[in-house]
């Protein structure tokens, strides 16, 4: 009786003991003892583990940003424990190593951290048993070198940026986005490029003011094999938000890079905002607009009013990058031209249609199916009835005025010699317009403007002036030699027989061949120059 009593009382605590252990109670865990140090870079610590120093703290202070890196060589019997903590007791590292005395464990552990304070704990205590040896330590740092101004998590912010400026950032544990703020002042194209020496993935996105994604992509690389991003995008004037950051679902991504922004202006003169009928802006007839398409602006309208029937012409010079699309549609909304050109800004494509047109109310559309479409182009419409009529008599060497016809009362301009000489026509629409005699050759420009543009003729001065008679060196009765107008032809005559000819030289000389001649002959020599100008005739005999 007495012995199943004490079974009883053994079996009762057993379970007490299962109990306990179940609850997570340890019934045999002694009170860990532990040290602190301070923990300098680039020298090796030793340390030791005890039954009655069971964990040691080492303080770590990081005066700016780099990485930390971490070598344990440990002795310890079994498991050794390893955490990092910032100063805010928030786990960075919580690891641990198993070795022996014999065969000792080893730890090379790298993080990028902030500048602060930080903890390294090693510990050989467990729920089971203690953990006893020796150890060594050694911690190094290598500084960012970044240049970034902290704190830019966010829009609020936001690092201003400098374009053409190197900014060299950095992404760590406790610190894993950064932000940066672009300004454009006008509409053109923004580069990026972006140098990333982070371990793994570099995440890189871009917002407009209102927080919608313009772009968001990866670049994957590390500190010895840096990845290399470069994007340029077609933008209108406004504040965008240039997103760093190493964060994913998985893992912290840390590490440098290095940023640098570039900008070049449309130098587009359209009038914005253009983007539908309401809003066209009115299109000159014979004026030249740079318009520009973009990530934020897809599509330019303009505005075309013909007062009369007629040919209209259409060209534009597009640096859109691939396709670029024209229409042109009527004031019954109805399209009447749909057509597309494709080029680069490397290599822009040219587009002309020429349409006869009813006189009305039209608009012009130039736009981009797509948003990476972008880029500026130049637009032009002219029409050949809309100009001032413009006739121009014919100018000689010897003319003192240029005459012809244009509309009544439309003034007139004309262009020689480097001079500008103006008059207005008459209510006939005759103009007369004096001018110094100019020479043979000469390029006289003539033109009228009117709101639709200008209308230009370009006339050459005629020869009107004849050679004068060559003179003779020698006569024999094989050839006649002497000098005259350079090219003008030079011909010999017998009576009225052409007995030989030839070209005057550059030099101003000739030597005409003839039919052989008996000594006494007379012979008429003449030149005529390249205009049919006659010279008089010089008589000379053989001799």
């Amino acid at each position: 009786m007495i012995r199943l009593m004490k079974k009883g009382r053994m079996a009762a605590k057993v379970i007490v003991v299962l109990t306990l252990l179940l609850s997570g109670v340890h019934l045999f865990q002694k009170k860990a003892e532990a040290a602190e140090f301070n923990l300098p870079f680039n020298t090796e610590v030793h340390g030791v583990l005890t039954k009655g120093i069971t964990s040691n703290t080492y303080n770590l202070v990081i005066n700016e940003a780099g990485r930390l890196t971490l070598d344990l060589t440990s002795y310890v019997d079994k498991n050794t424990y390893i955490q990092l903590l910032d100063n805010n007791n928030k786990k960075i590292w919580d690891t641990r190593t198993t070795g022996s005395s014999l065969n000792p464990a080893k730890l090379n552990k790298w993080v990028d951290l902030e500048p602060g304070k930080y903890f390294l704990k090693i510990n050989g205590n467990d729920y089971w048993d203690e953990n006893t040896g020796k150890y060594i330590l050694k911690a190094t740092f290598e500084k960012a070198g970044n240049n970034e101004i902290e704190p830019n998590n966010g829009v609020i912010e936001a690092q201003a940026i400098t374009f053409n400026q190197l900014v060299t950032g950095f992404l760590s544990w406790n610190d894993t986005i950064d932000m940066y703020k672009i300004t454009l002042k006008k509409p053109g194209r923004l580069g990026i490029d972006i140098s990333s020496y982070v371990d793994s993935y570099t995440y890189i996105r871009l917002y407009d003011n209102n927080n919608k994604e313009i772009f968001s992509t990866n670049t994957e690389g590390s500190s010895k094999n840096p990845a290399k991003y470069m994007k340029t995008i077609d933008l209108e004037p406004g504040n965008y938000y240039l997103n760093i950051n190493g964060d994913s679902l998985w893992d912290r991504n840390t590490g440098k890079y290095q940023l640098k922004t570039t900008f070049t202006a449309a130098n587009s003169n359209e009038t914005e905002p253009n983007n539908g009928i309401v809003e066209a802006q009115t299109l000159p007839f014979n004026k030249t607009i740079t318009g520009f398409l973009s990530w934020n602006d897809t599509e330019d309208y303009y505005k075309i009013s013909l007062p009369k029937k007629g040919k209209v012409t259409f060209t534009s010079v597009s640096y859109v990058e691939s396709y670029t699309n024209f229409q042109l549609i009527n004031n019954r909304n109805e399209v009447v031209v749909n057509n597309y050109a494709t080029g680069s800004s490397k290599n822009p494509a040219k587009y002309s249609n020429t349409i006869v047109l009813e006189k009305g109310i039209y608009y012009f559309r130039v736009y981009s199916d797509l948003k990476s479409n972008t880029g500026k182009y130049t637009l032009n419409i002219s029409s050949p009835v809309l100009l001032a009529p413009l006739t121009v008599d014919k100018v000689s060497d010897k003319s003192t005025v240029v005459k012809g016809k244009t509309a009544k009362n439309q003034e007139v301009v004309v262009k020689a010699s480097g001079k500008v000489y103006k008059k207005k026509a008459n209510s006939a629409g005759a103009y007369s317009i004096k001018i110094p005699k100019q020479k043979a050759g000469t390029k006289i420009e003539v033109s009228t403007k009117n709101k639709y543009g200008t209308k230009k003729v370009t006339i050459t001065v005629l020869d009107r002036t004849a050679p004068k008679a060559p003179t003779i060196k020698k006569a024999t009765s094989t050839f006649v030699e002497g000098k005259g107008e350079k090219a003008a032809t030079v011909y010999v005559y017998k009576g009225s027989k052409l007995v030989g000819k030839a070209t005057v030289s550059k030099k101003g000389t000739f030597k005409a061949k003839i039919s052989k001649q008996k000594k006494g002959t007379s012979l008429v020599v003449y030149a005529k120059d390249k205009a049919g100008n006659k010279s008089v005739g010089r008589t000379v005999k053989v001799k």
